[in-house]
C-alpha cells in the first residue's frame, strides 16, 4: 500500500514535470512542484535501501557518478560560487531521481503502467496547450501565455513552460514515444493515436521552428524508407507506404490551408529565422550563445567551470560581471554537449558521453533480442529513440539540467533494469 502511494507521487510529478511558470517557489533559486513531489519517491528509495541493504544500480551509473563528481570538483572555478553549488545540487537531485525510479518500479507491470501514464501526460499537457490557443480565438482570456503573434488574439502555445520552444522540446519526447508506439503496434488502443494527434497539433500551433524540424525529421523517415526498400528489393513495403501516404496527405492539407489563407497573412511565422528577408534575431541569438559557450571551453579545455559557472565565464568573456541570478540568465550558454564540455572539460565529457551512449545503445540492443515480446520491445525502442531526438533538439535550446530530460532517462533506466532482470531470470 505504501509503495502505491509513493508511486502516485511519482505519477503526479510526471504530470507537472514541464511546469516552469506554474507551481514554482522562488526562494532565490526556483524550486518546482515536480521536485517537491519527487522528494517522496527519493526518500522512500533511500529508506528501502537502508532497511534492506540492497539496491539495484541503473545502467552505467558509474559513468554518471564520475561525471557528476567532476562537476562538483570544478565548483570553485567561478566567480559566482553560489550558482555553481545550486546547479551541482540540481544535478545530484536528478541523479537521485534516476536511482529512485529504478528502486520503486520493481516489476514489469509497474514499469509498463508508469510509462503508459507518461504517454497520457503528454496528451493532458497538449490539451492544456490547445485550450490556451483556442480561448483567445473565442474572444476569451487565456492563461499563462508568454508569447503572442498578435497580442490578445493569436497565442503561441507554451503550455506551462517558459516559452514555445521549451514546450516543443518537452513535447518532443511524447511525440517520438507515442509515434513509435502507434506505428509499430498493430492492435494498440485508439487513445494512443488520439494522444499522438493532440501532440502533433500542439507542436504545430506552438510555432516553434525547432519543434517543426523535429516533426519533419520524424515524418520524413517513411517516404525515405519506402524509397529505399523499393530501390533495394524492388518491392513496396505496405507499412511504409501507408504512413508515407498519411505524411504526404498531411503536407498537402497544410499547403492547401496556407494557400487558402494566403501566404502574405502567414509569413509572420518566419520572423526571427532570417528567411525571406525577415529578421534573424532568433537564429543569431542561439548561434551567439553557442559560439560563446564554445569559446569559454576552448579557453579552459581541461578544467571546467561546473554547470553553474558557465554563465559567469560567458559574462566575463563579454565584459559582464555576473554576480546575481538575473545577470546570469542574460549570459546563458546553449547546446547541451558544448555546455558539458565547458562545465567539465574534455576529461569530464568522456564519462558523460559514455553514459549517454550506453543508456541509448543498451535498450536498443535488448529490444533486438525480444523477438517474442513485442510490447516491451516497442517500449524500449521508443524510449531510447525519443532520448536521441531530445538530445538533438537540446543542442539548440535550453540546458542539460531540464527536469523532463532526466525524468525520461529515469524511466528508460527503470525499463532497462527490469528487462535485464527478466532476461537473467529466464536464463
Amino acid at each position: 500500500m505504501l509503495l502505491k502511494i509513493v508511486q502516485l507521487f511519482y505519477y503526479a510529478a510526471i504530470l507537472c514535470i514541464s511546469f516552469d511558470i506554474l507551481g514554482v517557489l522562488k526562494i532565490g533559486f526556483n524550486f518546482r512542484l515536480s521536485q517537491f513531489l519527487l522528494i517522496v519517491p527519493i526518500g522512500y528509495a533511500c529508506l528501502k535501501g537502508i532497511y534492506f541493504r540492497k539496491t539495484l544500480l541503473p545502467q552505467s551509473f558509474a559513468f554518471l557518478l564520475l561525471w557528476a563528481s567532476l562537476i562538483f570538483i570544478f565548483i570553485p572555478n567561478t566567480g559566482f560560487v553560489a550558482r555553481s553549488i545550486a546547479y551541482a545540487l540540481w544535478l545530484a537531485f536528478n541523479i537521485l531521481t534516476i536511482w529512485a525510479t529504478v528502486q520503486i518500479f520493481t516489476t514489469r507491470e509497474d514499469v509498463e503502467r508508469v510509462i503508459r501514464w507518461y504517454m497520457y501526460s503528454f496528451g493532458i499537457i497538449g490539451v492544456a496547450g490547445l485550450v490556451q490557443f483556442l480561448l483567445p480565438l473565442a474572444g476569451l482570456s487565456s492563461f499563462l501565455v508568454t508569447q503572442w503573434w498578435f497580442p490578445g488574439k493569436l497565442a503561441r502555445i507554451n503550455g506551462f513552460s517558459y516559452e514555445p520552444s521549451f514546450f516543443a522540446t518537452y513535447m518532443t519526447l511524447g511525440f517520438i514515444l507515442t509515434g513509435n508506439y502507434i506505428t509499430r503496434t498493430a492492435n494498440h488502443e485508439r487513445r494512443y493515436t488520439v494522444i499522438f494527434i493532440i501532440i502533433v497539433i500542439a507542436m504545430l500551433l506552438s510555432t516553434s521552428r525547432l519543434g517543426w524540424i523535429i516533426l519533419a525529421l520524424w515524418a520524413a523517415q517513411y517516404p525515405l524508407r519506402l524509397f529505399w526498400r523499393i530501390l533495394i528489393t524492388g518491392r513496396i513495403n505496405l507499412r511504409y507506404g501507408r504512413y508515407s501516404i498519411i505524411v504526404i496527405s498531411v503536407m498537402m492539407v497544410i499547403g492547401i490551408f496556407i494557400a487558402g489563407i494566403g501566404y502574405s497573412k502567414m509569413n509572420f511565422l518566419l520572423i526571427g529565422t532570417g528567411v525571406m528577408s525577415h529578421s534573424d534575431h532568433s537564429v543569431v541569438v542561439r548561434l551567439h550563445e553557442m559560439r560563446d559557450t564554445t569559446t569559454i571551453f576552448l579557453q579552459s579545455p581541461l578544467i571546467g567551470y561546473s554547470l553553474g559557472g558557465i554563465s559567469w565565464a560567458i559574462g566575463k568573456l563579454n565584459g559582464v560581471n555576473v554576480t546575481n541570478l538575473e545577470t546570469a540568465k542574460m549570459n546563458e550558454g546553449t547546446s547541451v554537449f558544448v555546455q558539458v564540455l565547458a562545465a567539465s572539460g574534455i576529461i569530464g565529457f568522456i564519462p558523460f558521453a559514455l553514459y549517454m551512449f550506453s543508456i541509448i545503445r543498451t535498450p536498443l540492443a535488448a529490444a533486438k533480442r525480444l523477438q517474442n515480446d513485442m510490447n516491451l520491445r516497442i517500449l524500449l525502442n521508443g524510449m531510447a529513440i525519443a532520448l536521441v531526438f531530445e538530445l538533438i533538439i537540446l543542442q539548440f535550446n535550453q540546458n542539460i539540467l531540464r527536469p523532463y530530460l532526466w525524468l525520461h532517462i529515469a524511466l528508460l533506466s527503470a525499463l532497462t533494469a527490469r528487462t535485464k532482470v527478466m532476461n537473467e531470470n529466464s536464463n
